[in-house]
């Protein structure tokens, strides 16, 4: 076989002048190359800065240039939902070889999507004192108020709460999330206690639809919730790993046995990040 170039002994030296892009340290660490648009993940990795190396990118052509320029070990892609995950998934690893790629969905914290009009989350359950209290910090009148809850035992309780706390007070209630629009258009109350887990139209539903309205937009809304919005822990409800070529049978399966000793395994190796 003829070599493609020969090695000559009379060949002179020549050191690399600069710096090297990336430290000595850094090569050593994994790297990610992260699609994550709404900056979600970010966060989440900067705790395992120490572990990890990575580069964020908010476009899939910018995530495809990061990686041919400078090759990571995976490519970790954050969506919204499934469909806009597989497409993304899609898009990149037409282009990207041998690079695993990795999508999950993590979605931003609950509250963060809360509209303005929310005044206050409970939590269940909740004290005829701490809905009074609640009340009284909104600093405004407040004598209608309209209770959305599928339960009925739920409601009852509160209307009882309510009346003994506030005399005078107008209670009513709604079961579903589009009876409860239709008694804001009709008779619009001073507050609404909104509870998120309703079947068909949830809370974050009603409260959407409620502020598209100009007319039951102002209307505030107290939230009774089972779990403190605030301290529920980020939670994706899927892994989807793939490589540009598809994954053959041999390696799936290998793949699916340690992925399942992972999700089975309390705590993590990944070290995080003083401070």
């Amino acid at each position: 076989v003829t070599p493609r170039r020969w090695i000559s002994d009379r060949w002179t030296w020549i050191a690399r002048e600069g710096k090297a892009r990336f430290s000595a340290e850094t090569l050593q660490r994994p790297r990610i190359a992260l699609y994550d648009p709404e900056h979600i993940l970010v966060d989440v990795l900067g705790y395992y800065k120490d572990s990890l190396e990575f580069s964020v990118c908010e476009e899939a052509g910018l995530l495809i240039e990061d990686v041919r320029q400078n090759p990571a070990n995976l490519v970790l892609i954050n969506a919204g939902t499934q469909e806009e995950l597989t497409c993304t998934i899609e898009t990149i690893r037409r282009s990207v070889q041998d690079t695993p790629l990795v999508g999950c969905i993590l979605p931003r914290p609950a509250w963060e999507g809360l509209s303005e009009s929310v005044a206050s989350i409970l939590v269940k359950p909740i004290t005829k004192g701490q809905l009074n209290q609640a009340i009284q910090e909104l600093n405004r009148p407040v004598q209608k108020i309209l209770l959305i809850d599928n339960d009925s035992d739920i409601t009852d309780l509160y209307t009882r709460m309510l009346e003994a706390g506030r005399p005078g007070v107008q209670v009513t209630s709604a079961a579903s999330g589009r009876a409860a629009l239709n008694q804001m258009k009709a008779d619009p109350p001073d507050l609404v206690l909104l509870d998120l887990s309703m079947p068909e139209m949830d809370g974050f539903a009603v409260l959407a639809e409620k502020d598209r309205d100009p007319a039951t937009r102002p209307i505030p809304v107290m939230i009774v919730s089972a779990t403190d919005l605030h301290s529920s822990p980020l939670q994706s409800r899927l892994i989807l790993a793939t490589m540009a070529n598809g994954v053959a049978p041999a390696k799936l399966v290998e793949c699916a046995v340690v992925l399942s000793e992972l999700l089975l395994r309390p705590g993590s190796k990944l070290d995080p990040a003083p401070g």
